[in-house]
Formats: structure tokens, C-alpha cells, sequence
């Protein structure tokens, strides 16, 4: 049993609708209230008839009467007016901040028994190779799921620009400085994003700036800001001429690397390595000195793909690190990758840019992200051997949102499918 459960038959009004509380008091819930997902009470706005007198107020839902007290709510006064305790079983008596009865109602003996049951079945891991509800996926209206899917992208790119808001915030609302550190998280990829970002937030953008007139000074800053310009890698001249170029740079700048920090290499394929993301994203700087605004003012793909489809510098078309000499390819940024850019860089930019501008752009930036091929990984891989097969890149966006923070945390009762499949009972 979880306490979502008890949220659910209480909001969707599963239970009776006249009941008794745990000292025999009649009680009709004339309004559930509205779910509170923050701190404080589950409900608030709740409008119930105890005895004959209608309250209005908040509610607060545990398994057992005596959570009240393991969670601290006697001495909390967010919980000072509760009308109702609803628990799933009586434990012990309660007693608010100011020693009066909290009036209790047990529901294990209202809950229907299909219910419960219905609820276990789809947390049960038994048979289950994916998802809790995999099995119960074609009793699920095609409309519902389409719409849910639009709601989860929807839900993902908010929370994507809702950390931009704080980049904003804590870069002396500098947008540049935002877009760079972006940028340098999705250049470093899964293995290397969260440390190139923490990088690039140290790394005032100003210094990009006065140095992105020269190819060799903005790698040199990328490459031994990350702590790439330690040890020599051999003889070749092209490093020791970044080395004493980050030299100058940090003397004059006054850098300061991380240290014992560097970039890690295992586990990914070569193009993905950070000597030659890091190089692509000097040469996008270089070529573009308002790259700012030309993203702020992308609104298709062509476009985008033009913009970031950049190549490393000459030293790299024959090598994947310092020192190891491979055979001629040009490393340029490709459209796979440029996709990953667009999703995770620009239209979150986009967006949080618009939101402190007092301006709605969700529509335009609907339509940029369904003119992207959806990804390809496991987990979209493992939906789609479900049936579920997305279109475009708003799609599979959401099925990772949906897989991230619904199923793989078991919140089936948050998810608009598991709501489904116990509404139909």
C-alpha cells in the first residue's frame, strides 16, 4: 500500500461519498479539494460536511494515523487547520499543535477491493520486462496517450527552461553566459556535461569574448579551462603552442582550472570525444560572434543545421586525441548531434529568453521540435516493442519524460495511464 493510492480514490471520489469518521461522526465530502504536489497538506480547498457542519480547509492523507506525528506535523503550522486526517489505518489517536482531536477517517474498509487489487497487479515487477502497465497498454485509448504525450513534452521543456531561468539568475542575468554553458553541457555529453558546465559557469563569458577572434586562443581556453593542457602527450607542436597559449590566457585572465579534474574518455566513440567537442565548439564561436542572437532567432531546422554544422580545426581531421595520428577525416559536427543541440541547448534558451520577456512562444517551438527525427535509444527502443512508436522528436522527448519521472519511480497514479486503467474500474 502507498500513500498515492490514497490520494487517487480520494480525489477521483472512488470511495462512498457519505462515510463516518473513526468516532462515528456522518461525513460527506462535498469537494475533494485540489492535489498539493508541494510542501504542506495533500489537499487544500477540500468542502465537507462533519456532523451536520460544513468546513472548508485542508487535508492531510498517511497510511497510518501515526505518521502524523513520525512526519512532525504537531509542531508545523502548515497543519494547524486541518479539517480532515485521512489514513488508511487507525493506529492511535491525533492531536493538533493546540491539543485538540484532528477528526480521523479510516478508508481500508471503504477502498473497493478491485481497486487494491487492480493497484498491486500494475506495481507487481512479476513478468514485467520494461514498465509496470506494458501488458495493459492496448486497453489504453490511442487520444488519451496523445495527449498525455503532448502534456509530458510539454512538462519536460518547462522544467529544461526553468533551469535556465536560474543560469540567468546566477549569471547577472547575462544570456550569453547562459547559451555558453548550455552549450558546454551538451558539448560535453553524458560523460563530461555536468563537470563542463559547472567549467563554463567559473569562466566569465567576457573571456570567450576578447578571445574568439583567434582559433588557436579559444582552444587553447577550452581546452585547459577543463584541465586538458597538463601533461605533454609527445612532441608535437601544435599542443606545446596551446599550452603556452593557455599560459598567457590564464596569467592575463587570472584562470583557475579545477583541479584534479579532466575529461573522461571511456565509454565513448571517438566522435563524442571532448578533445574534438570541445574544438567544434571553439570553431562554432569563431565563426559566429553572435551566436546569441542567431539563436535566439532560429525558428527551423535548415537553419539550425547551418549554424551548428561546424568543423574541428585542421590538427583534428587526423587525430581523436593529443599526440595519436589516425587517418584523414573531418570532424564536423553532424545533424544527429545537432538535434541533441537544438533539444537540450536552444529551445529551452528560447523559451526561458521569451518567458523573461513577458512573451508565448510554446507553439512556434512545437513545431521546431516535430521537424526532429525522434531519438533512437534504449529506452525509446524498448516503447516502441510495445507499439509505441514516435514520430518525431516531441514524441520520443516524451516518452523519456514519461519513463524518467513516471515509470521507472513507479508514479503510475501520476502518469494519465495508470489513472486510466484503475479509472475503468
Amino acid at each position: 500500500m502507498r500513500e498515492d493510492l490514497l490520494h487517487f480514490v480520494w480525489q477521483h471520489l472512488k470511495i462512498p461519498l457519505r462515510l463516518k469518521t473513526t468516532d462515528g461522526a456522518p461525513l460527506r465530502i462535498l469537494y475533494p479539494g485540489e492535489l498539493n504536489k508541494g510542501s504542506g497538506p495533500d489537499f487544500s480547498n477540500a468542502q465537507l460536511l462533519i456532523d451536520n457542519i460544513q468546513w472548508a480547509g485542508n487535508v492531510e492523507m498517511h497510511l497510518r494515523s501515526s505518521d502524523w506525528y513520525s512526519h512532525g506535523h504537531q509542531d508545523d503550522p502548515k497543519y494547524s487547520r486541518i479539517i480532515l486526517h485521512v489514513v488508511y489505518e487507525d493506529d492511535m489517536p491525533v492531536l493538533s499543535g493546540d491539543g485538540q482531536p484532528v477528526p480521523t477517517l479510516e478508508l481500508h474498509t471503504y477502498i473497493p477491493p478491485g481497486i487494491i487489487e487492480s493497484y498491486r497487479t500494475l506495481l507487481s515487477r512479476k513478468e514485467k520486462s520494461f514498465i509496470n502497465c506494458e501488458k495493459l497498454l492496448p486497453a489504453i485509448p490511442e487520444a488519451l496517450l496523445s495527449s498525455w504525450m503532448d502534456e509530458l513534452y510539454l512538462r519536460r521543456l518547462n522544467s529544461q527552461s526553468q533551469h535556465f531561468d536560474r543560469f540567468y539568475r546566477d549569471n547577472d542575468k547575462h544570456w550569453e553566459q547562459v547559451l555558453f554553458q548550455a552549450l558546454m553541457r551538451v558539448f560535453g555529453s553524458r560523460k563530461n556535461g555536468a563537470f563542463f558546465s559547472e567549467v563554463a559557469g567559473r569562466l566569465k563569458f567576457s573571456v570567450i569574448r576578447k578571445t574568439r577572434t583567434s582559433a588557436l586562443g579559444l582552444e587553447a581556453l577550452l581546452f585547459g579551462i577543463v584541465g586538458m593542457l597538463g601533461k605533454s602527450p609527445g612532441t608535437e607542436s601544435y599542443y606545446f603552442q596551446l599550452q603556452r597559449e593557455f599560459t598567457f590566457l590564464k596569467r592575463k585572465y587570472r584562470l583557475r582550472p579545477l583541479p584534479g579534474r579532466s575529461p573522461e574518455y571511456f565509454g565513448q566513440r571517438p566522435s563524442n570525444f571532448p578533445t574534438i567537442r570541445l574544438s567544434q565548439l571553439a570553431m562554432l564561436y569563431l565563426k559566429t560572434p553572435d551566436l546569441f542572437s542567431r539563436v535566439i532567432a532560429l525558428n527551423s531546422l535548415p537553419e539550425a543545421y547551418t549554424l551548428f554544422g561546424v568543423t574541428a580545426s585542421p590538427y583534428w581531421n587526423t587525430h581523436y586525441v593529443f599526440g595519436r595520428t589516425t587517418r584523414y577525416i573531418p570532424k564536423t559536427v553532424n545533424r544527429k548531434f545537432i538535434d541533441l543541440i537544438i533539444l537540450n541547448a536552444v529551445l529551452p534558451l528560447k523559451l526561458s529568453f521569451a518567458r523573461q520577456r513577458g512573451e508565448h512562444i510554446h507553439s512556434q517551438l512545437l513545431d521546431l521540435t516535430r521537424q526532429i527525427k525522434a531519438e533512437s535509444n534504449g529506452v525509446i527502443d524498448n516503447f516502441k516493442s510495445l507499439g509505441i512508436k514516435p514520430d518525431h522528436a516531441q514524441q520520443s522527448q516524451a516518452l523519456l519524460e514519461l519513463y524518467t519521472n513516471y515509470c521507472s519511480r513507479h508514479q503510475c497514479l501520476s502518469c494519465a495511464v495508470g489513472r486510466q486503467l484503475l479509472n475503468q474500474i
